[in-house]
This record gives C-alpha cells, sequence and structure tokens, in this order.
C-alpha cells in the first residue's frame, strides 16, 4: 500500500478520535522511564561534601606523632583538606611540610550514603568513576538505538518496546540494590541499552499511528511537553527524599517502569508497521479494535481499507508494474483477492483471476519495476528494491543501507554531527545544573521548565519556517546563549554577572531543548521509509557518544567554570552551518524510496516549497 493509502485509513478512523489519541499517549509514556532513568544521575551521583578522615581521637587541625616512612615524627600539624593531609613536621629542630593522601579514609559531612559518589568514595583520584557510570549508561543507549529499533523493524513497535520496558524494571531494581560500585556500573549500562530503544520506538510509533496532519502537534508539540513534565518531575521527587539514600531516590524513579501494565493492555501495533510486513488480517483485528474506542462502524472502516488494497490493485495493472514473483507470496496474493473480492462485487467490480494475478507476477520481467507491487502490499519498512538479492541485501546489512546513495550518505553523516552536538550540549548543561547561582534542585527544575517553552516556540516556528531553518536558528541561538554565559561565568567574583550568565544559560538550554524535539521529526522525514527506523536510530546512537562525553564536562567546569559553556556554544554554531547542507522536508509526503528523496533536490528550491506550503500544505501538517 502507499502512504497515501494509509493515511486514508488513519483518517477514516479520525485522527483525533480515542482510539488514535490514547495509542500515542501510551507509546509516549515510554519517555517517562527514559527520563528518569537518564537523568537520576544528575542527584544520585551528586558532589557532596568531603574531606580526608583524621586519625582516631584527633580533630582536623591537631598536633599528632604519624609515622611517615620509618620514621615517627616527635611534633606535627596536620590540616585535614579535600584530597590531601598537610603535615608540617619539626624533627630536631628541622621543619618540613608534607603533602599525604587521605591516609585515613574520607569523610562526608552529608552521610555516607548521600549519594553513589559517597556510597562507594568516588573522590580525588576516583572522581572520574562517577561520571563513567553516566557514560556506560550513554554507551547502553547508544547501542540500545542500534538494536532496538531493528528488532522493532522486525518483530514488532508494542511487543519490543514492553519487553524492554520489562527489563528495564529489572536492572533499576539491581542499581538500587547494588553492592559495590563494579555492579552499579554494569546494570546502569543495561539500563541505557534499554531505556533507549523505549523512548526511540516510542516516538516512531506515536508519528505512525496519526496522520501527516498531526505529525508536528504529536511531535512538536504533545511529546516535547510530556518530555518536559518527565524531567521536570525529577527535581521535586529527588526533593522529597533529599534527606533518604540515594537508593530509594533510584527505587522511587523506578517506580516509572510500572506503566508496562498500562502498555500492555491499552496498545496495538500501529497499521504502518502491520502493513509493511503483510500482516492484513491483524490490520483488520486493529481497525475493528479502533472502530469500537472510537465509536465508528468498523465495516465503514474496513471498506476503506479493502478499497485503498483494490485502488492500488488497479494502478498496478493500469501502469503494468510489477514485481519479482519471489517479492509476493502465495498468501498475501490469496489475502488481497479475498479481502478484495467483495468489495468489488458489492461496487460492480470483476474480480480479476487467481491464476491472472500469479501469471502477471511470473511474466514481469522488467528490472526497473521489480518490488513495486511489494510496495503496494507493504508501504512501510520493506519499501521499494530494485530485486530481490538488492532486498535480501539491505536486510542482512541494515547499517551499510545508509551509505549507498549519495543524499543519503550526506544525510545520514549530517545527521550524526548534529545529533551528536545537540546531545552532548543538553546532557551537559542538565548535569552542570549545580553551577548556576540557584541550587541543585531549582537549577534542574528551571532547566526543565525552559524546554516547555521551547516545545511552545517550536510549535509556531516548525510549519511557518520550516524543520531546517527551525533547527538552524535554534542551534544558532543556543551557541550566542552559551557563549555569552561562558563570558559572564569567567567572572567569579561578580554576583551580578553570575545571574546574569544564569540567564543566558537557561537560554541556552530552551533554544537547544528546542533544537533537539525539532530533530525527532525531521530526522525521520528526511530517509526513506524502509531505513527511516535505521537512521533514527543510529542518529540517536550518535547522540550518545555525545552523551558518554558530557559527564565528564564537571571536570574541565572544575578548572575553568567558563569553558564548557564556550566549548558547546561553537559547537552549536557549527552545526548551524552544516545545516544549511540538509533538505527541507515541510510540505512534502515523507519519501518511499531514494528515488522519491531524490526528486526532493530536484524539483524546488527550499525557499520555494516554503511559500508554496504557507498556509495551506503547512496546516496538513
Amino acid at each position: 500500500m502507499e502512504s497515501r493509502s494509509v493515511e486514508r485509513v488513519l483518517s477514516a478512523l479520525g485522527p483525533v478520535s480515542i482510539f488514535p489519541v490514547l495509542q500515542c499517549a501510551c507509546f509516549l509514556l515510554g519517555y517517562l522511564s527514559d527520563a528518569h532513568q537518564m537523568l537520576a544521575y544528575v542527584f544520585t551521583g551528586q558532589d557532596v561534601e568531603h574531606s580526608c578522615a583524621p586519625p582516631a581521637n584527633t580533630s582536623s587541625s591537631s598536633e599528632v606523632a604519624p609515622v611517615i616512612g620509618d620514621v615517627r615524627l616527635n611534633s606535627s600539624v596536620m590540616t585535614l583538606g579535600q584530597c590531601v593531609i598537610s603535615v608540617v613536621t619539626n624533627v630536631s629542630g628541622d621543619v618540613r611540610q608534607e603533602e599525604l593522601p587521605c591516609l585515613y579514609g574520607v569523610d562526608y559531612g552529608t552521610g555516607k550514603d548521600k549519594s553513589i559518589v559517597s556510597e562507594f568514595d568516588l573522590v580525588c583520584e576516583r572522581k572520574a568513576l562517577a561520571g563513567l557510570t553516566q557514560t556506560l549508561l550513554s554507551l547502553g543507549r547508544g547501542l540500545g538505538a542500534i538494536v532496538c529499533p531493528w528488532l522493532s523493524d522486525l518483530y514488532g513497535r508494542k511487543r519490543v518496546m514492553v519487553i524492554a520496558q520489562f527489563l528495564t524494571l529489572g536492572t533499576s531494581l539491581l542499581s538500587a540494590f547494588a553492592p559495590s560500585y563494579s555492579v552499579f556500573a554494569v546494570t546502569r549500562f543495561l539500563t541505557g541499552l534499554l531505556v533507549s530503544g523505549i523512548g526511540i520506538i516510542g516516538a516512531t510509533a506515536a508519528l505512525e499511528s496519526t496522520t501527516a496532519r498531526y505529525r508536528a502537534v504529536v511531535s512538536g508539540v504533545c511529546s516535547c511537553l510530556w518530555w518536559s513534565l518527565c524531567v521536570g518531575s525529577i527535581s521535586p521527587i529527588a526533593y522529597a527524599v533529599r534527606f533518604h539514600s540515594w537508593r530509594i531516590l533510584q527505587l522511587v524513579l523506578t517506580a516509572s517502569c510500572g506503566t508496562v501494565i498500562v502498555m500492555i493492555v491499552m496498545l496495538s501495533e500501529p497499521i504502518h508497521w502491520l502493513v509493511a510486513k503483510g500482516k492484513f488480517t491483524e490490520v483488520e483485528r486493529v481497525i475493528k479494535r479502533a472502530a469500537a474506542w472510537s465509536r465508528k462502524d468498523p465495516q465503514t472502516i474496513l471498506n476503506v481499507f479493502r478499497s485503498a488494497l483494490s485502488s492500488d490493485l488497479q494502478l498496478l495493472k493500469s501502469s503494468q508494474r510489477c514485481a519479482a514473483t519471489a517479492a509476493v507470496t502465495d498468501r498475501q496474493v490469496e489475502w488481497w483477492e479475498e479481502n478484495t473480492r467483495a468489495l468489488n462485487a458489492a461496487n460492480g467490480a470483476q474480480q480479476p483471476e487467481s491464476g491472472n494475478i500469479k501469471a502477471s507476477l511470473k511474466a514481469c520481467g522488467q528490472e526497473q519495476h521489480q518490488g513495486e507491487f511489494r510496495a503496494a502490499l507493504s508501504q512501510g519498512e520493506q519499501g521499494r528494491r530494485k530485486s530481490r538479492g538488492e532486498e535480501e541485501e539491505e536486510e542482512s546489512l541494515p547499517f551499510l543501507a545508509l551509505f549507498r546513495h549519495r543524499r543519503m550518505r550526506t544525510n545520514i553523516l549530517l545527521s550524526w554531527i548534529v545529533w551528536f552536538v545537540n546531545c552532548l550540549t543538553y546532557d551537559a548543561l542538565y548535569l552542570l545544573s549545580g553551577i548556576l547561582v540557584l541550587d541543585i534542585y531549582w537549577g534542574f527544575l528551571l532547566n526543565s521548565v525552559v524546554e516547555g517553552a521551547a516545545a511552545v516556540i517550536m510549535a509556531t516556528t516548525l510549519n511557518r519556517f520550516g524543520r531546517k531553518k527551525t533547527v538552524g536558528c535554534f542551534h544558532g541561538a543556543a551557541g550566542l546563549a552559551l557563549i555569552a554565559s561562558g563570558v559572564c561565568f569567567h567572572f567569579k567574583d561578580n554576583h551580578s554577572l553570575q545571574i546574569v550568565g544564569t540567564v543566558f544559560s537557561l537560554c541556552g538550554k530552551m533554544a537547544i531543548s528546542g533544537s533537539f524535539n525539532a530533530i525527532f521529526l525531521y530526522t525521520p522525514e528526511i530517509f526513506p521509509t524502509n531505513i527511516r527506523n535505521r537512521a533514527l536510530g543510529t542518529s540517536v546512537a550518535a547522540a550518545m557518544l555525545g552523551g558518554m562525553v558530557a559527564p565528564f564536562s564537571g571536570l574541565l567546569a572544575d578548572y575553568a567554570v567558563w569553558a564548557p559553556a564556550v566549548v558547546f556554544g561553537t559547537l552549536c554554531l557549527v552545526a548551524m552551518l552544516l545545516l544549511m547542507a540538509m533538505p527541507e522536508s515541510m510540505g512534502r509526503e515523507l519519501p518511499q524510496n531514494i528515488r522519491d528523496l531524490e526528486n526532493w533536490y530536484d524539483v524546488t528550491s527550499d525557499s520555494d516549497l516554503t511559500q508554496k506550503s504557507s498556509p495551506t500544505a503547512a496546516a496538513d501538517f
């Protein structure tokens, strides 16, 4: 089936009726566990006050008689610092000053179990190990962004999403009860591997569950505002349990995985995926369920579906397009005939004989049209190929399929860079919430609030100025604001400039959040259907590389508090320039294959398209 045929079915169901709205909402529930697990480290791994522990029965600065080497000192004055013990000694009138590591352990002012930093002694020379846990989470998210969408293409959105949610519940519980740093680090990696797929599959399935007219609403407004609420909910939860162990906070945040029960009960596979796999019986079952929920006549919706199939068959016959016999199974042909016979009889149309259809398929040997019938049968992830051999190769090497054509190579490489910069900047700004003039709870909350504002701005600009210009402007605004905040943070002794720097930092956070949310809509639109989910998955994997680097921005801030903002701002400006080489997708049908994508570059310029799409075309999104 063509994409417009699926659109006809979704439109007949009613894009804002109960069923599609609940489907989108349930698929987006995955954002809750994704956000909670991704950003819990801001509080479970927060820095705590600490100093070297004194010897037994001594104060932090007193006269003691420690042993250095084999010599017992007659008199010494010891000062305990964060990571060193300064000892001034007097040996027979010879005064010496020594700096020693924390020989007697570390004291924590807020308690041993305040965070993983104090629980596992991740301070001083072990400080980088705290950020390493978040890096491992991002590494897992990167791998999961590749594996989980691929599995969802094969086995279904709902099935993979539910299994990933169940497993995330288990790994998160293991994190909360981890007896050692090693166990905790491993569980964070596994959590990232699973939770990344939940968010990506949920975003893709939500878009597949609605019509093109409401794609921008779902991706640009609803999902962005919902993500902002999911992230913002972490701060009040962390504040409520701030006097308890980090393990309690981890357990409370793990409770969000309980939404898997709602997913099991409420979700159905998107019609796009079912049609792509030729599961037409399942499509009818979903249509009947959707009609019952939305109080529509199921037979009317089924007739729309069967009529779309019949139209595609007539188009196939009239244009003499065909496919290799192997691309169409006997089961699909029989289903096609069986489910269009009643509709054609009612309309007085003649039903083609089964032998004629199969004979036409076998007689067709035009190589340039191979795969067209398969595309009519399955619009979604299978797409149109030139031959069965190419199809088998693409399915066995899904990653390499992204590099077979020049346009796709350009799009995917630039997408990876943009996603890397977005995630690096986005994650680092959250992790550096503590450097703002506010405390960590208010800083984190305001960072999430400006995400909601970014969603509103994005919703008003996506259809007015186009996807590419919106993303580029967000990057430019983020770059300038972050560089300005870095300049202000350089003057640490000026409280007024620290406030101004905080305002600029929040503006930069709002801009990068708007860009991050916009590319979730923009990226799937610039790739053909048969590799769309893989392109999004690998782009998110590239973003996770940025997430792996982000936790170490705190180490850079320890040396120069202004440096992270300047580095991130510069990268955002570079990303803005690279976006100029990417196509505009507003007002265009989603490309089904590489030919459709090539037509984007041949038909019209982006500026012409923007004028042509406004206001009527933009209203359809």
